[in-house]
């Protein structure tokens, strides 16, 4: 079975609802349109922000580097987006808003990569306004060329 080329994991400060992904340049969706990013994803370059229900917590983040589109994952998990992102640095990094980067990053060359963000958990942290709980929601993203 095929497995990512690299990992890396963190837990990523989630401040007002969210943490961001470093140096996107750029997003498309299906053909080159606008990417439809739902409820949960935003983007302003060169930031990709990553919605969470939950106020201030500290989510684990793991980041995925395939060689090309991995298979499916478990049934536990949702899946918040796929897009087409161009990558103008060589490195991919989960970020708190103002603790800046986190453990979570990726070594890649600038250019066009899928995304494929999942995510679980996320009902133990709504509506959550007390202290900064560690671990309770999970983010998961693939990465891998377009």
């Amino acid at each position: 079975m095929p497995s990512p080329v690299q990992e890396s994991s963190g837990l990523v400060l989630v401040e007002a609802h969210q943490f961001t992904l470093q140096e996107i340049a750029e997003l498309q969706g299906p053909e080159g349109s606008p990417p439809a990013l739902g409820e949960r994803l935003d983007f302003i370059a060169p930031f990709l922000y990553v919605i969470s229900p939950g106020e201030d917590h500290y989510p684990q983040v793991t980041l995925q580097l395939w060689e090309q589109e991995p298979g499916p994952v478990t049934a536990s998990w949702s899946q918040l987006g796929q897009i087409r992102a161009r990558v103008d640095g060589d490195v991919l990094e989960a970020w708190a808003v103002t603790q800046g980067p986190s453990q979570a990053s990726l070594t890649v060359r600038p250019g066009w990569y899928w995304l494929r963000i999942y995510c679980r958990g996320s009902k133990k942290v709504q509506g959550r306004t007390r202290g900064f709980p560690e671990g309770l929601e999970q983010f998961m993203i693939q990465v891998w060329p377009a």
